[in-house]
């Protein structure tokens, strides 16, 4: 006689905070990272001249973005296992105004 089984569970969710970050140019965002999990990380803007343009946007502890100009740009974030499998997260938003955001 054979029985089978099957086990059904919720999925786990995670919540990050996702609220649109507001800068001024020449301003520096600091992305910081201390998961365990995925121990490297890298930032990826779709405009790739609105923040430290020709920079190394990756990094373990931290990331630090120079913001260069005005304006708006999404970004996605890509994590990295031990085993270096890449794990994307995105897109956010970022917004960048002379004289402060309101």
């Amino acid at each position: 006689m054979s029985t089978d089984t099957t086990i059904e569970r919720e999925r786990k969710m995670t919540t990050v905070d996702v609220t649109p970050i507001e800068v001024e140019p020449g301003e520096t965002l600091v992305f910081t990272n201390d998961s365990t999990k995925y121990p490297r990380f890298e930032i990826e803007f779709d405009d790739p001249n609105f923040a430290s343009p020709g920079g190394k946007l990756e990094g373990k502890d931290e990331v630090r973005v120079l913001v260069k100009k005005a304006g708006e740009s999404k970004y996605n974030t890509r994590h990295f296992t031990k085993q270096n499998a890449p794990v994307d997260a995105g897109p956010f938003s970022v917004r960048s105004c002379i004289g402060g955001c309101s």
